[in-house]
């Protein structure tokens, strides 16, 4: 058994994992099973602990056994101490099992692969009685009451599952209690339903459907008796739907149908696909509902066989609710048009940099992309027209399958590919004195001619789905794992649309997306479509009348015709597309120094110091860095944003110098300001004050140099020459050299004359001149030489 302590650390640092059972597909090496329980932070005090234990699990009940079958080496105890009240309110954990290929073979035979989706996990308890170990507790069985979330991951072989609370029924005081476990359902169950569609399998509600679904369900006789095929039924919430035999002539009500089919020679196997009704009027409503399908055999001397309450599918639900789509990042709003959402950039290097675009479906979730082909109804048989979701075919059936009864039912049947997809289209270049063919942006609609530039498919959006479709497991020293998200329908579905111009797409450029799971493709002017739809485009307090849902390919004079939205796994479909439309903003923010106005800062005196972003399109996105960095590039103040300013107040102002201001920024998608601004600590205008020379009197012979003191205003080329009290010229010290603002202490003189010969004793006059531009200023300094010995 292995045992953690519930801390807030093991639940933060995600999952507790125990190897459970020896994989029998592994190849090299002995590999483990793993059961794993993710427990929330905060779940218990250091008392409280959590138990994983692989364990031979108790078996089915008699009801049970014929609809189910317990999946080898799946069976583990997960379980807290008794009296553990903390832990088992409000703190539900999630509990991952890992099973293998050899386990689905044995429990379901050869057609595991099929039945792979359908597996369902179960906990051992007493659903309905008092607390286990109480002496009034009924018969435990293996129930799904408190378990939820279940998400079948196929193509890691896990099942995950959230846990709602130790139930009451699973009271750890029981050492019986609480097991987990994983179950297929039976293919040979008396009944076994075996799909609905639309479904969602693919996330573990394969019984999540529309309001009008199609039911395939299995009739196996439990003995060697035929089964009687007028007395199957279909009953749904409590309501007889559909029958085979008795006092039904049409089978089923509205405009459903039944189609019951003898499955093996012996007549003990029957296959019943049930069409609900589509008229409007019997649809089914959004929410929860059961499903029965009852027959006898013997000739109705025996048994009356029921699917039961709990049996895997025996519960449904309807979904009629289409995706949520939701622009988000990658553009900002736009206040210059109402037809226009936005800006958007065209330079990303990353997914957090993309036009990305939020979809979120609760129920059965967003339909990404078919995990295989699927058949539909093709009216004319051009591959053009759209199907009608409502009249398309179990896929699993194909071809062969009837159509539904439709008073114009001609045609044949065509493969489709739903799935999210995406158009970008050049609508209308930024150079509008460059002699574009498109027209001012006022008189854009949307049948007017643009340029196709990309049409994006769902193999093309996987990579830049998040959360993603499927997840990589994986452990280090088989007591933890780490396990990336992945997408179920409750999560919102962020998906990174790819801008691909082929370097056709220019700053300021308009670009539309557009999104949608279906659309067709004619000759302008060759339209067999006769529905053109007519829209209202507001340009500010304008409005021009467009068509709807037709676009011209300026290029190939292709229509492109749009007839589904992005759809769900009920094909539930939105708008038949969702378009966007934005300017291309390819130029970063701007940086300007506010105060001081000129970039001058006064030397040794408080001043605030003020930066302003800007940026004329998409705007300044989030907050920006500013630093102030001295000579050596050592960080003096870093500012901060107040009022659309970034701003510092330094108490003690600067040292004369030359410094820099660094600014790193993005705009509102994502072009990026890096850049550096000159800030001089210095006087506006050029001053030369404090001039002098230390020591004066000044002996030579003592050995070192004297040292001639300037104060500069500025950044400034100084000229430094030597006469003699008579005005005779001596020597240079510095020739038009550029010297930095400030004090400057660095001009020596030896006592020296030009050719280097000693200066004799008496009075000098040393004159100094600053140059910059135009302005020069001069200071004489009177110098004395002295020489003793």
């Amino acid at each position: 058994m292995w045992s953690w302590t519930v801390t807030d650390q093991l639940g933060s640092n995600g999952v507790a994992a125990t190897p459970g059972y020896v994989d029998p597909t592994a190849e090299d090496g002995v590999e483990f099973l793993h059961g794993m329980a993710e427990v929330p932070s905060g779940a218990g005090g250091m008392t409280e602990c959590l138990f994983i234990v692989p364990t031979d699990a108790p078996g089915l009940d008699v009801d049970q056994e014929p609809y189910l079958s317990m999946l080898p080496r799946t069976a583990y105890f997960m379980g807290t101490p008794a009296q553990d009240d903390d832990f088992e309110t409000g703190y539900w954990a999630v509990v991952t099992i890992e099973y293998d290929d050899d386990a689905l073979a044995a429990a379901i035979g050869d057609e595991w692969e099929e039945r792979e989706p359908f597996l369902t996990p179960r906990v051992w308890g007493d659903p309905d009685g008092p607390a286990a170990g109480s002496a009034n507790a009924l018969t435990p069985t293996w129930y799904a009451e408190p378990l939820s979330h279940v998400i079948v991951d196929t193509e890691h072989n896990t099942v995950s599952f959230r846990v709602d609370g130790f139930h009451p029924r699973l009271a750890s005081d029981n050492p019986s209690y609480p097991y987990f476990a994983l179950f297929s359902p039976k293919a040979g169950a008396p009944v076994a339903v075996s799909s609905y569609w639309p479904s969602s399998v693919k996330y573990g509600r394969w019984f999540y459907t529309d309001a009008d679904p199609v039911i395939v369900t299995y009739l196996n006789a439990r003995g060697t008796e035929p089964i009687r095929a007028n007395s199957i039924e279909v009953w749904i919430d409590g309501q007889l739907w559909a029958a085979q035999g008795g006092n039904w002539t049409d089978k089923a009500r509205g405009s459903g149908s039944l189609t019951v089919t003898q499955a093996n020679e012996d007549a003990t196997i029957y296959e019943v696909v049930y069409r609900h009704s589509y008229r409007g009027e019997d649809w089914l409503t959004p929410g929860w509902h059961t499903l029965d399908v009852r027959y006898e055999d013997t000739d109705g001397l025996g048994d009356k066989m029921m699917l039961p309450e709990d049996a895997p599918g025996a519960k449904f639900y309807v979904d009629m609710t289409p995706p949520v789509v939701r622009f988000k990042s990658g553009f900002v709003g736009n206040p210059l048009f109402r037809n226009v959402a936005g800006y958007v950039g065209n330079h990303a290097v990353s997914r957090s940099d993309m036009l990305t675009v939020d979809l979120f479906d609760g129920e059965s979730g967003v339909f990404v992309r078919p995990d295989h082909p699927e058949w539909a109804w093709d009216w004319d048989c051009t591959d053009n027209l759209p199907p009608d979701p409502r009249h398309t075919m179990n896929p699993d059936s194909g071809p062969s399958g009837s159509y539904p009864t439709h008073p114009d039912s001609v045609g044949c049947w065509t493969e489709v590919d739903y799935g999210i997809k995406y158009d970008l289209w050049l609508v209308e270049h930024g150079c509008m004195e460059c002699g574009d063919d498109e027209d001012d942006q006022a008189d854009i609609d949307e049948i007017e001619e643009r340029l196709l530039l990309h049409q994006g498919t769902a193999d093309e959006l996987v990579d830049y789905l998040c959360p993603p479709l499927s997840s990589v497991t994986s452990y280090d020293d088989s007591t933890s794992a780490d396990a990336d998200d992945v997408y179920d329908p409750t999560d919102t579905l962020s998906v990174g649309l790819p801008i691909v111009g082929g370097g056709l797409i220019e700053d300021g450029d308009i670009l539309e997306v557009t999104l949608y799971s279906m659309k067709s493709i004619e000759m302008y002017n060759d339209s067999t479509y006769t529905y053109w739809s007519l829209d209202t485009l507001w340009v500010g307090d304008d409005y021009v009348l467009v068509w709807g849902d037709h676009y011209i390919d300026q290029q190939s004079q292709e229509m492109h015709i749009y007839h589904h939205g992005i759809i769900d796994y009920a094909r539930n479909v939105g708008s038949d597309y969702v378009e966007q439309r934005f300017i291309v903003d390819m130029t970063p923010p701007t940086a300007t120094i506010v105060s001081p106005a000129d970039g001058y800062a006064p030397p040794g005196r408080a001043f605030t110091l003020e930066v302003a972003l800007d940026d004329a399109k998409s705007g300044v996105g989030g907050e920006g860095t500013v630093l102030l960095l001295d000579g050596d590039g050592e960080t003096v103040a870093e500012l901060t944003p107040e009022d659309g300013l970034y701003t510092a107040h330094l108490e003690d102002g600067l040292d004369f110098g030359t410094y820099s201001i660094k600014v790193n920024a993005t705009d509102g998608v994502g072009n990026r300001l890096n850049t550096s601004l000159p800030l001089m600590a210095m006087n506006r205008t050029l001053t030369l004050e404090d001039a002098y020379i230390f020591p004066n009197p000044y002996n030579p012979n003592e050995g070192y140099d004297a040292r001639i003191h300037l104060l500069l205003g500025r950044d400034a080329n100084v000229t430094v020459k030597v006469y003699d009290f008579a005005g005779e010229y001596v020597t240079t010290l510095a020739a038009n050299e550029r010297m930095a603002a400030g004090e400057n202490t660095d001009i020596i003189w030896s006592g020296q004359a030009a050719d280097g010969t000693p200066l004799a004793n008496g009075a000098y006059m040393i004159r100094a001149e600053a140059k910059d531009g135009s302005t020069t200023k001069g200071a004489t300094i009177k110098a004395v030489i002295w020489r003793e010995d």
